[in-house]
């Protein structure tokens, strides 16, 4: 039997993981693994680099050994560095749009057949609740009234 270096020992633990991260979701409803695909994607994403060689340091792949589960220590990492990876998606959104041909907004669509800006949305929805808000309040004395009469 061959004895495994700690970085082939990291790996199989790693490995293991995730195998057993895949197991779990195995058993859930379709709308639960929906619901953990970034979860899968990004844990996958983790397993890979540990397929791709030893870049880690003999010390932090000891540390990471002393985790039952490296796997999601490293993930749960990850969602610290979360924003600066939207803002490079962000990024990437902008860069792509700005090397498309340029169309002018006025070619894009008759103002008056376009939909209402997101702004204009939001506001809308909170005219409208609002509104619901202050209906409710109207309705609540007519209800006790109505409730005093039938006792």
């Amino acid at each position: 039997m061959k004895i495994l270096n700690i970085h082939d020992q990291l790996y199989e633990k790693v490995k293991s993981n995730f195998e057993s991260f895949l197991d779990g979701l195995k058993l859930l409803n379709p709308e639960d693994i929906i619901e953990k695909a970034y979860e899968t994607h990004f844990k996958r994403e983790i397993y890979e680099f540990f397929e791709s060689g030893d870049f880690l340091s003999d010390a932090d792949v000891a540390t990471l050994l002393s985790s039952n589960t490296p796997l999601q220590v490293l993930y749960e990492g990850w969602q610290n560095e979360e924003p600066r990876y939207l803002e490079h998606m962000r990024d990437s959104i902008v860069d792509t749009i700005r090397e498309m041909p340029r169309i002018h907004p006025d070619k894009v669509s008759d103002s008056k057949s376009a939909k209402p800006s997101i702004i204009e949305r939001l506001k809308n929805g909170a005219k409208k609740a609002q509104k619901h808000n202050t209906q409710m309040k109207n309705e609540k004395p007519e209800l006790k009234k109505a409730d005093q009469l039938t006792v």
